[in-house]
């Protein structure tokens, strides 16, 4: 499937099932898209069972449930049809890995890890980060710093909110998870507001993979792995841009709200390029005499022949 780790794989369907879903549930009944969109959803949960995607499960039916509670009626079909396809791709899955073989005459095809050694790896990755924390609760360790130090087990605690305590600090931890929860309430309070179906259609999918992917940063490290952040950042934008679209109509201050987004629109964009202009300017000398760096590396720090990444080169990843 292309992943170099097959949670990997479970980490992006946290979110991309939900985002399925909602191709299922709004695209046009009988096109391609739908019948694709259906596929999808199934062939995914059946592969989720095989693999074994515990956290992704677990993600997936806390963020089943909220949307529930919170977007109440304008979530119904698309939640219907989230447990319809989960319940095919059960069968699905029992069909082709389990009681196809047991008719052939075959071991039964699962993934066999040690779930047990995985529960007991995680709470030592976690009492490192706790660790981490009480030594320096306000500042952190620096970012990327729990890879730096040498550990048995991993480069992360498989626990986001750990990490950003133990790297940015307690304070910073405190900030994000406010912020979380403050747009999520809001993104709740829209979209019982939508009155267009379709739409609310979209904005319980969002809901749900959004939720998903935060339970899940519970016990996994998918906000630090390339590919599931790219399709956080995806999920993420499409929410405030559907949040957006769904803002009540103006109550007379409408030039002064378009006064501030056009504002706002200016300032973001110029604070980014900023931003990225200041890392391509640190970054420069390294970057010029690059292959004096990477023998560094290899030489004084990772003391191997392999490019390990340079974020990780000091530490046991």
């Amino acid at each position: 499937m292309g992943y170099a780790n097959y949670r990997f794989f479970n980490h992006v369907q946290s979110i991309a099932l939900p985002v399925l879903a909602i191709a299922a549930t709004h695209a046009a009944a009988g096109g391609a898209l739908r019948r694709w969109a259906w596929f999808s959803l199934v062939s995914g949960f059946a592969f989720l069972f095989f693999l074994g995607g515990r956290a992704t499960l677990s993600g997936l039916a806390v963020g089943w449930l909220i949307c529930a509670v919170c977007a109440r009626g304008s979530a119904a079909r698309l939640l219907r049809n989230l447990l319809l396809a989960a319940i095919a791709g059960l069968a699905l899955y029992l069909l082709l890995f389990v009681i196809g073989p047991l008719v052939l005459g075959m071991p039964a095809d699962r993934m066999d890890a040690s779930r047990t050694g995985s529960v007991h790896a995680r709470f030592e990755l976690w009492r490192l980060a706790w660790g981490y924390i009480v030594s320096s609760p306000w500042l952190g360790i620096g970012p990327m710093h729990y890879a730096h130090y040498v550990n048995p087990e991993a480069a992360h605690p498989h626990n986001a909110y750990l990490q950003v305590a133990a790297e940015w600090g307690v304070p910073v931890a405190v900030l994000a998870i406010v912020l979380a929860l403050t747009g999520l309430h809001r993104f709740m309070s829209r979209l019982r507001s939508t009155t267009d179906e379709r739409q609310a259609v979209v904005g319980a999918g969002l809901l749900l993979a959004l939720t998903s992917a935060l339970v899940d940063a519970f016990f996994s490290g998918n906000l630090v792995m390339p590919v599931s952040q790219l399709w956080f950042a995806m999920v993420v934008g499409w929410a405030f841009a559907w949040y957006a679209r769904q803002a009540p109509a103006s109550d007379g201050t409408g030039s002064t709200a378009a006064g501030e987004r056009s504002l706002i629109q200016w300032i973001l964009p110029l604070l980014l390029v900023s931003s990225q202009l200041w890392l391509w300017w640190s970054i420069w000398p390294e970057w010029t005499d690059l292959p004096a760096h990477l023998d560094r590396v290899k030489a004084e720090l990772a003391n191997n022949e392999r490019l390990n990444p340079r974020f990780w080169s000091h530490g046991w990843f």
